[in-house]
């Protein structure tokens, strides 16, 4: 649900975007083709449209599904261009005020990639350039105080723009955070019931073990002594009560044997756990209807390298599909996983890779982690049992 709402609001605020590019562009189209069908192919006519149309096609380009994922890797390029097309448009057409509007746009753009004291300079920059083609414009009332006031003005809407998308990713970062965090921490949970189910069994099977089958055994032996000392009625009750007394003895031992062999922990549950609570990226997990381990500490391992993973696709990838899958053989269980992001060209592994490679070598098992620029990352872990 939170994913869809994050797509929707993306996509809301790409169609903003668009329909604030063409209400800003329209009217001056409209003052061209009055002068005829060539005025728009005419000096500073054409620089203008090849500005405004190539401004409004990379904003549509960039925000595409399909090269989405490519734009964390050229983010920067595409501001400079932009910025740059957006100051030819105001170059060109500085009398006509609304066309400033454009660096409001950039400066959302700039919010995505740029720390905030950076975002902020870049801010200044435009709006420097504004004022000057203000004070370069013949088009525009010979009043500086004026063009000033102008200038003001739109830089108080692209501080104001800068500081909202600051503040919505802000939020948008704080929630994914949490959303992440309180998945695990309900997955952990599940883990540790699991856990406790399955100590609090294998202690009741150990109880009846030594405790009742000891003293059942204990009762056996004496009921077989008196059998051999005992005459008339009193050795047939005898025999009876050692019948019925190795009778119990042997449901107890059948009791104890299903309970130990019945005695693992089912990780699907809290796997499924982990993933429902992250909204972004769409987490495709594949695995066994019932992924079962008897060692609490190879489920904890397998937990942590999974929850591992999910951490450094939402930080490090910037992809929209992570796809995990967990097979089971006779010689342990395999992970491999990969995503759609912008991958790494020089891979180094930090804490949590690992942290995650140092579980698996202290339970025998391997990992090995892969990535190249564009195609994301790739992992294969064996974990053996």
């Amino acid at each position: 649900m939170r994913a869809v709402e994050n797509r929707f609001s993306q996509n809301m605020s790409v169609i903003a975007g668009l329909v604030t590019w063409a209400a800003v562009g329209l009217p001056v189209f409209f003052d061209y083709a009055k002068a005829g069908p060539l005025g728009l192919f005419q000096g500073t006519a054409l620089l203008w449209v090849l500005a405004y149309v190539s401004f409004g096609a990379i904003f549509i380009l960039e925000n595409s599904p399909v090269l989405r994922r490519l734009r964390p890797r050229f983010s920067l390029h595409i501001l400079v261009i932009m910025t740059l097309l957006a100051t030819i448009c105001q170059l060109t057409q500085a009398s006509y005020g609304l066309m400033s509007v454009l660096f409001i746009i950039t400066a959302v753009e700039a919010a995505h990639i740029m720390p905030l004291r950076q975002g902020f300079a870049w801010v200044l920059g435009q709006s420097l350039i504004i004022f000057l083609s203000l004070l370069s414009s013949s088009g525009v009332r010979d009043d500086f105080l004026f063009q000033v006031i102008l200038t003001m003005a739109y830089f108080g809407f692209q501080v104001f723009a800068l500081f909202s998308t600051y503040a919505t990713l802000s939020e948008a970062k704080a929630k994914l955070e949490l959303a992440q965090v309180n998945a695990e921490l309900r997955a952990t949970q599940d883990l540790l019931t699991e856990s406790s189910r399955m100590a609090e069994r294998l202690r009741i099977a150990r109880d009846l073990h030594d405790l009742i089958g000891h003293h059942l055994t204990a009762l056996s032996l004496n009921l077989e002594v008196a059998n051999h000392v005992a005459e008339g009625k009193a050795k047939e009750h005898i025999q009876q009560a050692h019948s019925l007394a190795k009778l119990l003895l042997s449901d107890v031992r059948d009791v104890v044997s299903t309970m130990r062999e019945s005695d693992t922990i089912d990780l699907s549950r809290a796997l499924s756990t982990l993933i429902e609570g992250i909204p972004s990226p769409a987490i495709h997990l594949e695995m066994p209807e019932h992924l079962e381990l008897d060692d609490p500490r190879h489920a904890q391992v397998l937990l942590r390298c999974i929850q591992e993973v999910i951490t450094n696709t939402i930080k490090h990838a910037h992809a929209s599909n992570l796809w995990i899958k967990l097979e089971r053989d006779t010689k342990g269980i395999s992970v491999t996983a990969h995503d759609d992001g912008r991958g790494n060209k020089n891979l180094q592994k930090g804490n949590g890779l690992t942290g995650m490679q140092e579980r698996l070598e202290q339970v025998g098992g391997k990992l090995k982690v892969t990535s190249s620029p564009g195609e994301g990352f790739q992992l294969s872990a064996q974990l053996p049992l």
